[in-house]
């Protein structure tokens, strides 16, 4: 293991350290805080402090948020029956309840539920079509929350539907992938005749296999990776591209003007290709980062004994060892994290800060791009601290947390992030809070303009 940045399987780490005496959650931007206490038997709900009521069991496993994380949801069982409870209002009992799914602001849900002899998708109170079971991880709403999709399986087979048309007749499924705007969709289907890509319900000629699917900003450009034979292509709007041996990370360039970035893998080594060009050969490839709001991107890539920070197809800097590569949401900044010997740094545009442990994959630029934030820590004292454009919170923060947060996925589709994602989405919400209250007390922070 490096040195100084902390990977995130956290948790043997973590081991040992102190928990909470009473079980709580918060959403990953640290909005909404969930918390059970046993009391007579029963498991009583509180959230954001105000009671929900006293059940006989609550589903941890399914525990929903809103995109926005001011709304939740969860199962219940009351007596036999179960229940989705809605904030704060419990919904039609069933026998079982699987998958919940808020969209982002919290005005609509789905969820999964079982009548005794079939599962049906019950939308905001309405039950669809029964069928044999559905797809985990399946159910999820569109950007815009105005579609509902998930996968369902009747008499062995498979079929995608979206707000109750069914699309397909496969032996397999992959998730449905939405435009930005919500208007169309997408989605992969394995049968006997090899692997099909549904457009908007209409199916096209089969490849041997399907990888990965993007969208346009606009919802006009479609790209994805298929295989025939041994080759690897990435179809553009119907036009390939490649071969290679293998292909990840596809997506649409910014600003939106029909560039598809992706990596690409061959015998020779790694390379990004951007707009159909290739970029120069390397060892190996961090992930793609694309600026949200902006035209930049950019990658770390390992050659050797170094590590080239890219940006826009221009090697930036090299480094030892380097990752977590963010770019600002407007495009004007960016940060790493780097190892230079035995010290950490996050190294940004305007100079190296130094650390004695970074927890990997959490440093992240605020929404507003004007600052950094990331988990740091001290290895002799067991400190894990928030860190706002080099300056530390003084409120410490349970290793539990953190470990928590890179362990735990979350439901399906619910708007609750999995994974590291998870683990970024609170830690800007919980610099948001911090940077409002720092400024208020003390005036806007040294660095941060």
């Amino acid at each position: 293991m490096r040195r100084g940045v902390v990977a995130g399987a956290v948790a043997a780490i973590l081991a040992g350290c102190a928990s909470n005496p009473a079980w709580r959650m918060s959403d990953p931007g640290g909005h909404l805080e969930i918390e059970a206490r046993e009391r007579s038997g029963r498991t009583c709900v509180e959230v954001g402090g105000r009671p929900e009521g006293c059940f006989d069991a609550v589903s941890l496993d399914g525990l929903a948020f809103s995109g926005d994380g001011r709304h939740a949801a969860y199962p219940a069982r009351i007596g036999r029956r179960w229940v989705v409870v809605r904030d704060g209002t419990p919904g039609v009992p069933c026998d079982g309840i699987g998958a919940i799914a808020l969209n982002r602001d919290g005005g609509r849900i789905a969820y999964a539920a079982f009548d005794g002899a079939a599962w049906r998708v019950v939308v905001d109170g309405r039950a669809g079509a029964p069928y044999d079971s559905l797809l985990a991880g399946s159910l999820r709403w569109s950007p815009d929350g105005g579609r509902i999709a998930y996968a369902a399986e009747r008499a062995g087979r498979m079929r995608v539907v979206v707000d109750s048309v069914e699309s397909g007749d496969f032996d397999a499924v992959g998730p449905v992938r939405f435009s930005p705007d919500g208007a169309r969709f997408a989605f992969a289907g394995w049968s006997a005749r090899g692997a099909a890509l549904v457009v908007d319900g209409r199916e096209s000629p089969p490849h041997e296999a399907i990888s990965e699917i993007a969208w346009a900003a606009d919802g006009r450009g479609l790209a994805y990776a298929a295989r025939n034979g041994a080759a690897w292509r990435v179809f553009v709007n119907g036009i390939p591209e490649g071969p290679y041996d293998s292909v990840r990370d596809l997506a649409f360039l910014p600003p939106g003007d029909g560039a598809v970035g992706y990596i690409a893998e061959s015998k020779d080594g790694a390379r990004v290709v951007a707009g159909g060009n290739p970029g120069p050969r390397y060892d190996s490839i961090q992930g793609l980062v694309i600026g949200e709001r902006s035209n930049r991107w950019g990658y770390i890539a390992r050659d050797g004994s170094r590590a080239d920070i890219v940006l826009d197809g221009v090697r930036l800097a090299s480094e030892p060892w380097a990752g977590n590569l963010a770019l600002g949401p407007d495009g004007r900044r960016f940060a790493y994290v780097a190892e230079r010997g035995a010290d950490v740094f996050v190294v940004d545009d305007r100079g190296a800060h130094p650390f004695d442990l970074l927890i990997e994959g959490s440093l992240l630029f605020l929404e507003d791009g004007r600052a950094w934030a990331g988990v740091a820590g001290d290895r002799r004292t067991k400190r894990l601290f928030l860190v706002v454009e080099g300056i530390p919170e003084r409120r410490d923060f349970d290793w539990t947390e953190v470990a928590r947060l890179t362990r735990w996925s979350g439901p399906g589709g619910s708007g609750t992030a999995r994974g590291g994602d998870a683990l970024r989405s609170w830690v800007a919400g919980a610099a948001e809070a911090w940077r409002r209250g720092h400024a208020s007390a003390r005036g806007t922070p040294s660095g941060v303009r």
